[in-house]
């Protein structure tokens, strides 16, 4: 009887042990105190890089964007077949409701980049009042002008899909967020412009070529004339333009093609472009982003010429095109069935 209870007390000791783990879970809409080495200036960039990540999510940059953006217009068709994605149909013909899948997923998508962005951004005073070397104290103040730059760009589109949306700008816990208020629109133009205002400030004008496609200045400047631009602000516009144009750093490929291809990666037309890559994972010609793959053509091979066949060029474009007069245009931007690209691939008839 007594080596039972001695058991008992033993296994109850442990299980109340590794209970610890699965009890002692972070408070919601609070940043970690431990895990994370402040002082380090190796883990800035952490939070950051997560940011970074989440612009390539389903939901805000791939097929509900695509939807959103391009396929509402009048520049593009849904594609595919008649019957596939009937979501994507109900917003080519402007018919869809609150319940539309895609809709949801853009809602979703961009107010997640916005949660992992003001994460990241409460996270840099820690590492400020940590770190000992005013340059890498620096270097994260730079780090949450990129992340505030994303958040404002997440904002803008929001803002251009829905109208009035919340404003968060800090961590808040589930209750929280249930009872959030839409804010006017002038206050979410004054919130961007405020986000991409510090964000300038504290940008570098370039990296090295390690870290390219980092958000620097005129990424930030590019975007705020982008938003004068939605607000009639004309000399704001003009303001910002010139400004990148006059750096010396930025101008158009002598060759337009180059642009929708690897020669165009990085060049001096980008702007604010996310990279992307294979992290050792895969290779050759199985290897795509899902941007580029849903929008393939349908049926066609091999498999790294083919996709899902969705946002094809509408008869409104090709139309417009003629009209002008475009010879360039066309024949950068249409691809038609039984012809090659400029690069010389066969699209099937």
């Amino acid at each position: 009887m007594k080596k039972i209870i001695i058991l008992c007390t033993i296994t109850l000791a442990i299980l109340l042990t590794n209970c610890e783990d699965f009890l002692d879970i972070r408070q919601e809409a609070t940043l970690p105190t431990t895990g994370i080495d402040y002082t380090k200036s190796e883990n800035i960039f952490l939070s950051v890089s997560a940011s970074y990540a989440k612009l390539r999510s389903w939901g805000a940059h791939v097929f509900p964007y695509i939807g959103a953006f391009e396929i509402a217009s009048d520049n593009a068709d849904k594609g595919s077949t008649p019957g596939d994605n009937p979501t994507m149909q109900e917003l080519d013909n402007l018919t869809y409701q609150s319940t539309n899948g895609l809709i949801n997923d853009l809602w979703k998508g961009y107010y997640d980049i916005v949660s992992g962005a003001n994460y990241s951004i409460h996270q840099m005073p820690l590492f400020v009042d940590a770190l000992l070397n005013n340059e890498d104290k620096t270097y994260a103040l730079q780090c949450q002008g990129e992340v505030k730059t994303i958040r404002a760009y997440a904002y803008f589109n929001l803002t251009r899909l829905f109208g009035r949306v919340p404003i968060v700008d800090t961590i808040l816990t589930s209750e929280q967020l249930a009872d959030l208020e839409q804010a006017t629109t002038a206050e979410l133009y004054n919130f961007i412009e405020k986000d991409l205002e510090e964000a300038i400030a504290v940008l570098p004008s370039a990296y090295s070529n390690d870290w390219a496609g980092r958000i620097t200045k005129y990424t930030a400047m590019a975007i705020k004339a982008k938003v004068h631009l939605y607000q009639s602000e004309w000399d704001s516009v003009a303001s910002l333009t010139d400004k990148i144009i006059a750096s010396g750093r930025f101008g158009l490929l002598e060759d337009f093609r180059a642009v929708f291809s690897l020669d165009g990666e990085n060049t001096k037309e980008s702007l604010f472009e996310i990279q992307s890559s294979t992290l050792g994972k895969s290779s050759g010609d199985q290897t795509y982003i899902e941007y580029a793959y849903v929008q393939g053509p349908r049926g066609n091979s091999p498999a790294n010429l083919q996709g899902w066949g969705f946002c094809t060029p509408s008869q409104n474009l090709i139309n417009f095109y003629a009209a002008r007069g475009e010879v360039i245009r066309p024949a950068t931007t249409l691809l038609y069935r039984g012809t090659k690209t400029p690069e010389g691939d066969s699209i099937k008839a």
